[in-house]
């Protein structure tokens, strides 16, 4: 069977009896010494080679978009994927840098997708796991861009609204009485 359709119970059991020190350990204490031997191993004992891991899985997650049952990758529909977040990325941190950091619905949807690519990069990463954060994204990017444009073009112009003479006149004969 291929290690990718293997139940979560099986590998969590197998992890368990294979750090279990002989039976001396009970269950969570196993899986307790093997996240510790993994964190001594790789975060301290190799931290440029997991740090290269976390953005390689960042990136699967956030570069590839999911190809459906399949998996058949289609370069257009992978190029329109990479637009929409390279510009909702682009937005979202041009408008949080222009408002000097005074942006607090760009943080919202900042750190929900930094929270969200986070927790892919601890646990599994697949492209799939982006889709809910898509929209979010978009709008997020969107708000920062247009936080830009407005700056760019500058304060509004006082507008001539209407007239002060105008404003005690009834809009119609229903509303005069």
């Amino acid at each position: 069977e291929p290690y990718w359709r293997l139940p979560a119970k099986t590998v969590i059991d197998t992890v368990a009896a294979a750090n279990s020190d002989g039976g001396r350990l009970n269950r969570e204490d196993a899986l307790r010494a093997a996240a510790k031997d993994n964190i001594r191993k790789y975060v301290v004992g190799d931290p440029i080679g997991f740090t290269a891991l976390g953005f390689r899985k960042a990136q699967r997650m956030w570069l590839g978009y999911t190809g459906g049952t399949h998996g058949e990758g289609h370069a257009p529909i992978k190029l329109y994927h990479l637009l929409i977040v390279v510009i909702g990325m682009v937005g979202l941190v041009a408008g949080i840098a222009l408002r000097r950091g005074r942006a607090p619905e760009l943080w919202v949807v900042s750190i929900a997708v930094l929270a969200l690519t986070a927790m892919n990069v601890i646990l599994v990463s697949e492209a799939r796991h982006n889709l809910p954060l898509i929209p979010v994204l978009v709008a997020g990017g969107v708000a920062g861009l247009a936080s830009v444009i407005a700056q760019r073009r500058g304060p509004p112009e006082a507008s001539s609204g209407p007239s002060d003479e105008r404003l005690d006149e009834p809009l119609d004969a229903a509303t005069a009485h």
